[in-house]
């Protein structure tokens, strides 16, 4: 697991072959190779080493969680969709996967449990400028245009990132050229 956190996915692909070798049924093992295939690029490989983890174990909240990043990343909406509110009724206190729940919902149109989702995100981690900065966009979506600003505003003076405040600020301005008469 070390090589897969430090991001050396070949030498890790390997030690977990090996371990699978040696115990095909451990889902935890299987749900590791399933990130290592991921950062390879081999997604299909991935996604079938994480249902082979949950077909062993359904209630592996890690291997619905990555699975459903995998589908994300690879604009599979509606199935990464699945995953993460699995992985949201098993913990619903992950506040990563309802802020994946909630990009999700809002990548498929259903803006109103997106911004469900994202608001009880913010609740729970009020500092998280992304989690504001998707809300806003929610907000301005379902015509909510002052509370789209006040979150807007508030993740601006929370961001870290260059590219998150240069969202903001285009956000900003959007709203803002749609106040004019």
């Amino acid at each position: 697991l070390a090589l897969l956190d430090a991001k050396r996915f070949d030498e890790a692909h390997s030690s977990l072959e090996r371990a699978v070798g040696l115990k095909p049924d451990e889902p935890s093992v299987l749900a590791a190779l399933g990130r290592s295939y991921d950062g390879k690029g081999e997604i299909s490989n991935a996604v079938a080493s994480f249902k082979r983890a949950l077909e062993i174990n359904p209630e592996m909240f890690v291997a619905h969680n990555d699975l459903g990043t995998v589908y994300f990343r690879n604009n599979d909406y509606a199935a990464a969709e699945t995953s993460f509110a699995t992985a949201v009724r098993m913990k619903p206190e992950a506040w990563p996967s309802r802020f994946n729940l909630g990009l999700c919902y809002a990548r498929l149109g259903r803006t109103d449990e997106a911004t469900r989702e994202l608001e009880r995100v913010v609740q729970a981690a009020p500092e998280d400028a992304l989690a504001l900065y998707e809300l806003g966009l929610c907000y301005e979506r379902t015509g909510r245009p002052q509370d789209a600003v006040r979150v807007l505003q508030k993740a601006g003076k929370l961001s870290k990132s260059q590219e998150l405040t240069d969202r903001l600020a285009e956000s900003l301005a959007r709203l803002k050229e749609n106040e004019r008469p």
